[in-house]
């Protein structure tokens, strides 16, 4: 009779853990950060600039996270130069020391308040059209990845010379 109390209470705490760890599998395990992006703001710069220069206003890609991360480390790669070298330099690395503020949404090349360049001194690398890049974040434990890639659309302002 012990022996069956013991094989019971043990198919039922199991159970409970199993069913727990299902319900729960995102904060045991965590999911990847979903990240999006657009490039609107180009799109408002550029309606501020006189008609012929329009077309050289600067395309900055904004970054969109699901929810607020404190972010511990930001890199843009280049997807084609990790293709064909296997690895890829940073076009953009930011690093966090400590705690960085919680952040929903950023831009290509600006600063993230509580995070700082990897390397000091080094400048963001302006993207081109055609290339397709790669965003890794990392907020803590957590990880997130983003591919996108600049095309003509993206780059051609309406009304613009």
């Amino acid at each position: 009779m012990a022996r069956k109390n013991v094989i019971l209470t043990s198919t039922i705490l199991l159970a409970i853990a199993a069913l727990y760890l299902y319900e729960y599998r995102d904060a045991v395990f965590g999911r990847p950060i979903q990240i999006s992006h657009t490039f609107r703001l180009r799109m408002a710069m550029a309606r501020r600039m006189p008609a012929n220069l329009s077309a050289y206003a600067p395309l900055i890609p904004t970054f969109t996270l699901e929810g607020e991360y404190r972010l511990t480390s930001v890199k843009l790669i280049s997807l084609d130069e990790l293709k064909k070298k296997g690895y890829a330099r940073p076009l953009w690395e930011l690093v966090s020391d400590s705690k960085s503020y919680p952040t929903r949404v950023f831009l290509y090349g600006r600063g993230i308040p509580g995070m700082h360049p990897k390397v000091p001194d080094v400048e963001p690398e302006p993207l081109v059209t055609n290339v397709t890049y790669r965003l890794l974040i990392t907020a803590g434990r957590l990880k997130g990845r983003h591919d996108f890639i600049i095309t003509g659309q993206d780059v051609s302002v309406p009304g613009a010379q």
